[in-house]
C-alpha cells in the first residue's frame, strides 16, 4: 500500500520541462546534461531526422530518451487533435486526421528492455506498449525449444527456415503470401 501512495505522491510532484516549446515531465529535477539530451531528442524528432547520442553510463539517458519521445509525442497528438475539432467547424472538411506516431524501442537483449520498461514506471506517460521478443522467447517449434544452447538453437532455426523443414514457418511464409497476393488483387 504505502509503495504505491509513495510513487503516486512521486507522480504528482514530477517537474515539468518547457523544451523546444514541448511540455515534458521528468521524474527528478533534471541536469544540464540532462536536459541538452532531451533537447537534442525532441529537435531530431521534430525535424523527421536520425540523431546518434551519447552520454556516460549513469547519467540516466534511457529515462531522458523515454521522457523525450513521448512528450513530444503527446503534445504532437494533442495538436492533431486540435486541429480535428478544428476540422469540425469546416462544412466543407472531409479529411480526417489519424494521430500516429509509433515510438519503436530497440535492444539487443530482454534484459534492457525489463530495464527500459522500470525506467518507464518512474515517468507520468503510459504508452500503450508491445515488447517482442527473440527466437528464444517467441519459437514455437517444440523441437528447437529444447535446445539450450542459444547459438545451436539460432544455427539450428536458420538451417530449418533455408530447407523448409520448420512447420510452423514454412505455413507461415505459404499464408502471408496468399494473404499478400489477395490484398493487391484489382
Amino acid at each position: 500500500y504505502w509503495r504505491n501512495f509513495l510513487i503516486f505522491i512521486q507522480l504528482v510532484d514530477m517537474p515539468e520541462l518547457k523544451i523546444c516549446s514541448y511540455e515534458i515531465s521528468f521524474p527528478y529535477e533534471p541536469y544540464k546534461c540532462q536536459v541538452d539530451y532531451m533537447d537534442k531528442v525532441i529537435r531530431t524528432l521534430s525535424i523527421g531526422a536520425n540523431s546518434v547520442l551519447e552520454s556516460p553510463t549513469g547519467t540516466g539517458k534511457t529515462l531522458c530518451l523515454l521522457c523525450a519521445a513521448l512528450g513530444w509525442q503527446k503534445s504532437q497528438i494533442d495538436l492533431l487533435r486540435k486541429r480535428e475539432i478544428l476540422k469540425v467547424d469546416i462544412p466543407n472538411s472531409k479529411q480526417k486526421v489519424r494521430p500516429k506516431f509509433p515510438i519503436y524501442y530497440v535492444s539487443r537483449t530482454h534484459n534492457q528492455l525489463q530495464q527500459v520498461v522500470k525506467e518507464l514506471r518512474k515517468t507520468v506517460y503510459t504508452p500503450t506498449m508491445t515488447v517482442l521478443g527473440s527466437r528464444t522467447q517467441l519459437c514455437v517449434n517444440e523441437e528447437l525449444q529444447k535446445i539450450e544452447n542459444n547459438t545451436h538453437r539460432n544455427q539450428m532455426c536458420k538451417i530449418k527456415t533455408k530447407t523448409q523443414t520448420c512447420f510452423f514457418y514454412t505455413n507461415y511464409t505459404k499464408k502471408s503470401t496468399r494473404a499478400t497476393r489477395r490484398s493487391f488483387r484489382h
